[in-house]
C-alpha cells in the first residue's frame, strides 16, 4: 500500500512541475494558458484530495482538505471560511469566470 504522504508528494510534483511550466512561459512574454493554469490548479487540488482524503463525503471537503495540506497560508484561507471551493474553482470551471469580486495572489 503507498504511503498517503508519498501519494502527497507525488501528486504535488506533477501539479507543480505542469503549472509551472506554464507559469515560466508567461513570465517569459508567451501566450501561455492563464485560465487553463488557474483551472488546471484547482482541478488537480480536487483530483489529488479524492486520492488523499477518501473518507471525505464531497468534492467540495476533499478540495479544501487537499488545500489545507498545501501550506498554512492555504489553511487559514479554509478556515477563515472562504468558499475558494465554489467561487473560483466552481466559478472557473462552470462560468469561466470567478463567482465574486476579488483579488487573487500567488502564495
Amino acid at each position: 500500500m503507498v504511503d498517503k504522504n508519498d501519494k502527497i508528494t507525488e501528486i504535488k510534483k506533477f501539479m507543480f512541475t505542469d503549472m509551472k511550466r506554464e507559469i515560466d512561459l508567461a513570465r517569459k512574454g508567451y501566450d501561455a494558458g492563464n485560465f487553463l493554469c488557474a483551472l488546471g490548479l484547482f482541478c488537480y487540488i480536487e483530483f489529488a484530495g479524492s486520492q488523499v482524503c477518501p473518507n471525505t463525503k464531497t468534492k467540495k471537503e476533499q478540495f479544501n482538505s487537499f488545500l489545507k495540506k498545501m501550506g498554512k497560508d492555504y489553511e487559514e484561507l479554509i478556515d477563515a471560511e472562504i468558499d475558494i471551493y465554489g467561487d473560483l474553482r466552481c466559478g472557473l470551471a462552470h462560468s469561466y469566470f470567478v463567482g465574486k469580486s476579488c483579488t487573487i495572489a500567488m502564495l
